[in-house]
């Protein structure tokens, strides 16, 4: 957070102009709190694990928004918010630290919308070379909660054998 005020100076003589910035940091917003809000099936400590930051950090919109790309990364969130919301603040928060920059304390929410962890899929197929067949697969993209997959599949067509009279009058 930063207060920048500006003073316009003319000097007549010279036809110049000269500009006052005094620019002064605010409170330095520091995190106080991380709660992570919305996974039914994922464990807290794998969203944790993919956050850039941690308890006592100063605020670093870079790092969260790295945190929102390695969660949208796993492939098992359809929505992740990562909310800054600052906290009440105390006698204890306003004291002035040794760089003269008092701190503010904010708490972050994650907020995530899981995708549906399994996924079943089927399908019919055509070839003239295998005729009919049919195919299905079953996958957990978010086994136990670790946003590891495991799954099985399967695939069944018929092979059509086929014989040719010349080639049975080539052998003779």
């Amino acid at each position: 957070d930063v207060r920048i005020l500006s003073q316009i100076i003319p000097d007549e003589q010279t036809g110049r102009v000269d500009l006052l910035l005094d620019i002064s940091e605010n409170q330095k917003g520091i995190i106080s709190n991380i709660l992570v809000s919305g996974n039914r099936h994922t464990n807290e400590n794998t969203i944790r694990r993919e956050l850039e930051f941690k308890i006592g950090d100063t605020i670093d919109y870079l790092s969260i928004n790295e945190a929102r790309k390695n969660l949208y990364d796993l492939g098992i969130f359809e929505y992740v918010d990562i909310e800054i919301v600052p906290e009440e603040e105390d006698e204890k928060n306003n004291q002035m630290q040794p760089d003269d920059i008092p701190e503010k304390p904010f708490r972050i929410v994650v907020n995530v919308y899981e995708n549906h962890p399994y996924q079943f899929r089927y399908g019919l197929e055509y070839s003239t070379e295998t005729s009919f067949g049919i195919s299905g697969e079953l996958k957990d993209v978010n086994n136990r909660g670790s946003a590891h997959l495991i799954g099985t599949g399967f695939r069944y067509n018929r092979c059509l054998l086929y014989t040719s009279d010349a080639a049975d009058e080539e052998d003779s």
